[in-house]
C-alpha cells in the first residue's frame, strides 16, 4: 500500500493529536509514556512539538506500534483514520 502526500500529512496530524490524547487519558508524563512505549523522551517531545506548531510528524512504523501497545489499543484505533 502506498500513500500520497495529503494522506501522509493527514495521518501525521491525526497521529500527533492521538499521541497527546493518549498521554492525557492514561495520565502519563512524557517520560512515563516513553518508558512504557520503549521509545525515547525526545521522540515524544518531537511529536508534541509538531502538534503545538501545527506541523506534520511522520513517525516510523515501529513508533506507531510501540505507542499503540503502550495504550493497549490496536494500530488502526490509535491512528483512527479512514482513507478513500
Amino acid at each position: 500500500m502506498s500513500f500520497n502526500l495529503p494522506e501522509l500529512t493527514k495521518m501525521g496530524r491525526v497521529f500527533t493529536q492521538n499521541t497527546n490524547s493518549l498521554q492525557k487519558a492514561i495520565g502519563f508524563t512524557k517520560d512515563e509514556l516513553a518508558a512504557h512505549a520503549g521509545i525515547s523522551v525526545s521522540t515524544i517531545r518531537r511529536i508534541d512539538t509538531a502538534r503545538v506548531a501545527c506541523r506534520t510528524y511522520r513517525p516510523n512504523f515501529s513508533t506507531v506500534v510501540r505507542l499503540a501497545r503502550a495504550a493497549g489499543v490496536g494500530i488502526d484505533d490509535f491512528v483512527n483514520i479512514r482513507l478513500n
